[in-house]
């Protein structure tokens, strides 16, 4: 089956084509504020790249974080549009589990990983997984002090790690986002679903309602 794979859920919009056994093509650009921009001329350049078609796409595969909100919303509402309209179902998967993947293909003697992802608020989206990149926790929403104590012995990856290194200071792979190459082999055991039944995984309230909010309280 060859299947397209999306993520924009960092500061890396990345973009693969391909099956679980093969990767055709894999290009990916790191941008700020501009993945609404890039994602869509990158899909045909990969499609170019792999001598594929998008109506010869047989499956659809998108991360759904956690991540950045406008990211994620990015990358979600382009699977949208696209899998409407090659009329096919899609395979989330998380932006945890893409790190995990990560991990393994940089090592292969790791007894399990800690993906970290900032959250900002001072607070990171971390899970834990074995050394085959199975979850063996729920994904958390915390401090990151609090949260590193959960990591002893784990190899660490992602860029909440990255931005608090004076609390993740062992063990840990810097510079790396979730990889959209890799998202082929991740999202094997994963079971489609309908497109309309596809959401961004926030773990939390984006920062505006966030605000929003705060603002209401303050002014009772």
């Amino acid at each position: 089956m060859i299947s397209l794979s999306l993520t924009s859920s960092s500061d890396v919009v990345g973009v693969a084509v391909g099956s679980v056994d093969e990767v055709l093509a894999f290009e990916q650009v790191t941008t700020q504020r501009r993945h609404a921009e890039e994602i869509t001329p990158l899909i045909s350049l990969v499609a170019a790249k792999a001598g594929v078609e998008l109506k010869q796409i047989e499956g659809l595969i998108v991360d759904v974080g956690p991540g950045r909100f406008t990211g994620l919303r990015v990358g979600v509402s382009t699977a949208i549009g696209l899998a409407a309209g090659l009329n096919i179902n899609v395979k989330p998967v998380t932006s945890l589990q893409i790190l995990a993947f990560v991990g393994l293909s940089e090592t292969e003697n790791a007894s399990g990983f800690a993906c970290v992802v900032d959250a900002r608020r001072g607070e990171v989206f971390q899970q834990l997984f074995d050394s085959a990149c199975n979850p063996i926790s729920d994904p958390l929403t915390g401090d990151p002090v609090e949260l590193n104590l959960l990591t002893k012995d784990y190899l660490v990856i992602g860029d909440g790690a990255d931005n608090y290194p004076d609390h993740y200071q062992s063990n840990v792979i810097k510079g790396v986002a979730p990889r959209a190459d890799l998202m082929l082999r991740a999202a094997e055991n994963v079971d489609a679903i309908s497109v309309d039944k596809l959401r961004p995984n926030y773990l939390r309230e984006p920062d505006a309602v966030a605000n929003i909010k705060s603002r209401q309280n303050e002014s009772k």
